[in-house]
Order: structure tokens, then C-alpha cells, then sequence
């Protein structure tokens, strides 16, 4: 499976031209590698890292696609968690003052995780705004939820909350700084993953 994801963005990205990225502007294939992290669940606490890639596309004036996948290792255990997305949505652009334009999106998308030999495959809501404090800096607050079904012979389903802060090095480039933090409910219990910190390169396509 993160073969598969991994290909389909690196396919993305050979087969469209770099452009000058305006603001809010969604078409973009990202890198990013998770500093680390620290999952809670009945088990203990362990730290975790990783890595991911993600991008979105512009179809027509208001519409979406877009998906993602993040591979995470735990320092303890063999339960590496694998989440993947991949759906459509929409976007509404607000004109603001001072040419800060503020950007509000939705998506509904495919959602699996994978702990350890075994996964779940559900659906999920995921939205966020998009608005520049500075033409080079942009903030990105976000939230989403998703059913994940059955894994391990738990219905999991849950939350996860972030915000991520995007620098336009140049046109076409730019780094990003995000934290976020997921409450997963496993039935009995719950599994969180908090203070997720991850590091990432965008490329912004035509």
C-alpha cells in the first residue's frame, strides 16, 4: 500500500510543470519526515517518528482531490502505525482585506490504518482554513475525523486536530512546520498520539 501511494505522488509530480504558487493555492505534492510523536495507549507510552508524503489538486474552480499517507516506527512494540487518505472535496475563497485572502476547504475521504499484520478501512471528514499572515507565510489550521472499522478486533474511530505553518522560499518552493494530535477511540479505551511534530518540502504544479 505505501508503495503504491508513494508512486501515484511521485507520478503527480513528473507529469506536471512547476508554477509560481499564489495564494492559497492547492495544487502541491509534499514531503515531510515526523520528528516525533508520543502514543498513549493502555499498553504505556512509547515515542515515535517517521515519514509521509501528501498533495492536493485544483479540479476545476471549486473542487478538490487530494490524499496522503504517513509511515510511523515506535520506539517500542511492533504496532507501527500506517494511516492513508485519499478523497474530494470542496474550497471557498474569501477575498479579505489587505489582499490576505482567507480559504476554507472540505473533504471526504477514504481512510486505513494499519497496525502491526493487521488494518482498517473506513471513511472520514476532513476541513481546514487557509490564510497568509505575511505574502510569504501562511497558516493552516485543520481538523478531521475518521472511522477506521475494525482493527485488531476494535472498532476505532477518532480525532485529530493540528496546525501547520507554511514559508515560501521561493515561486515554487516551500517548507512547512505543522504539530498535531490524535484521540483514537479503541472501544475500552484510547489510543493518543500527541504532540506530532513534522518537518516538510512543498512543491507547488501547474
Amino acid at each position: 500500500m505505501k508503495t503504491v501511494f508513494t508512486l501515484a505522488m511521485l507520478g503527480v509530480a513528473a507529469t506536471t510543470t512547476a508554477v509560481h504558487a499564489g495564494p492559497n493555492d492547492y495544487n502541491y505534492g509534499e514531503f515531510k519526515w515526523i520528528a516525533n510523536g508520543e502514543a498513549d495507549g493502555p499498553g504505556g507510552s512509547t515515542d515515535y517518528d517517521g515519514f509521509g508524503a501528501e498533495g492536493m489538486m485544483a479540479v476545476g474552480e471549486n473542487m478538490l482531490i487530494g490524499g496522503g499517507v504517513d509511515i510511523l516506527e515506535a520506539d517500542r512494540g511492533n504496532l507501527d502505525p500506517e494511516r492513508y487518505h485519499a478523497g474530494f472535496g470542496l474550497r471557498h475563497l474569501q477575498p479579505m482585506q489587505g489582499g490576505y485572502d482567507l480559504s476554507m476547504y472540505g473533504l471526504v475521504a477514504y481512510e486505513r490504518l494499519e497496525l502491526g499484520s493487521d488494518d482498517g478501512n473506513g471513511l472520514g471528514i476532513r476541513t481546514g482554513l487557509r490564510f497568509n499572515l505575511t505574502p510569504m507565510l501562511e497558516i493552516n489550521p485543520h481538523l478531521s475525523y475518521a472511522d477506521y472499522g475494525d482493527v485488531l478486533g476494535s472498532d476505532v474511530d477518532g480525532w485529530t486536530y493540528g496546525v501547520r505553518g507554511v514559508y515560501q522560499v521561493n515561486p515554487v518552493f516551500a517548507v512547512t512546520l505543522g504539530i498535531q494530535e490524535s484521540s483514537l477511540d479503541v472501544e475500552t479505551s484510547d489510543l493518543d498520539l500527541e504532540e506530532e511534530i513534522a518537518l516538510g518540502a512543498r512543491v507547488y504544479f501547474e
